[in-house]
């Protein structure tokens, strides 16, 4: 399996908890690439993690030159602080063109909502994109689809499925406080929010539509 990693610059409260959730995803953290996406470059340096490749306009970053002595020979690739793509989308659309089967993103979630949302939406071009922060695992579904919930694969106490399109139809959720079964969802609508898994093992599925898959941690109840 295929897997990357880019480091985006947003707020990152809890780093280590990050890395567990990274290490759910890719134990040994052994990515077959990483990409820095401008001040992503820096919870690549804390987490001990050399990028493959440093892109964005890099206004973010006070001195560009203390990463590429750091982690020389690395690629790095400077854009336009003014364009019409942000630093995320140029990074994901990098990630892309590798054809992978797993990319996990942090530093998107913290700061700014209207980047965090863009970054979102950004992880429904595939099925391989996932987001990830101290609290969040989020990535965009298009059914039909369907997933396995075990207790040790759902990195999350809550469930959540919220609509992106008009419609989402034939959501069936079984094993959990608050069972589906071939319900439809309408944009704007919360009865998929914060469900839990209280068997072993459940299933999650959706027949038609796109919606965002949340697995969720109270910020005082983070495992």
């Amino acid at each position: 399996m295929k897997t990357g990693l880019i480091a985006m610059g947003g707020k990152i409260e809890d780093l280590d908890t990050v890395e567990q959730r990274l290490r759910h995803f890719v134990p040994d953290l052994a990515f077959d690439w990483v990409i820095a996406a401008d001040s992503g470059a820096k919870w690549l340096e804390m987490l001990d993690i050399i990028p493959d490749e440093l892109i964005g306009d890099f206004d973010s970053i006070s001195d560009l030159n203390h990463y590429l002595t750091r982690w020389q020979g690395v690629h790095s690739e400077t854009f336009p602080a003014e364009k019409d793509v942000t630093d995320s989308e140029i990074a994901v659309d990098a990630a892309l063109r590798k054809n992978p089967d797993l990319v996990v993103i942090i530093g998107g979630f913290g700061g700014r909502a209207d980047h965090m949302l863009s970054t979102l939406f950004l992880t429904g071009r595939s099925p391989s994109l996932v987001m990830i922060d101290s609290y969040n695992v989020a990535r965009v579904i298009e059914g039909p689809y369907e997933m396995q919930l075990t207790r040790e694969s759902a990195p999350g106490k809550y469930i959540s499925i919220v609509p992106l399109s008009d419609v989402v139809e034939g959501v069936t959720i079984q094993g959990v406080k608050y069972p589906l079964d071939r319900a439809t969802i309408l944009f704007g609508q919360t009865i998929g929010v914060s469900n839990e898994l209280i068997s072993e093992n459940g299933t999650l599925a959706v027949e038609k539509g796109r919606a965002v898959l949340f697995f969720t941690q109270d910020a005082s109840k983070r495992s």
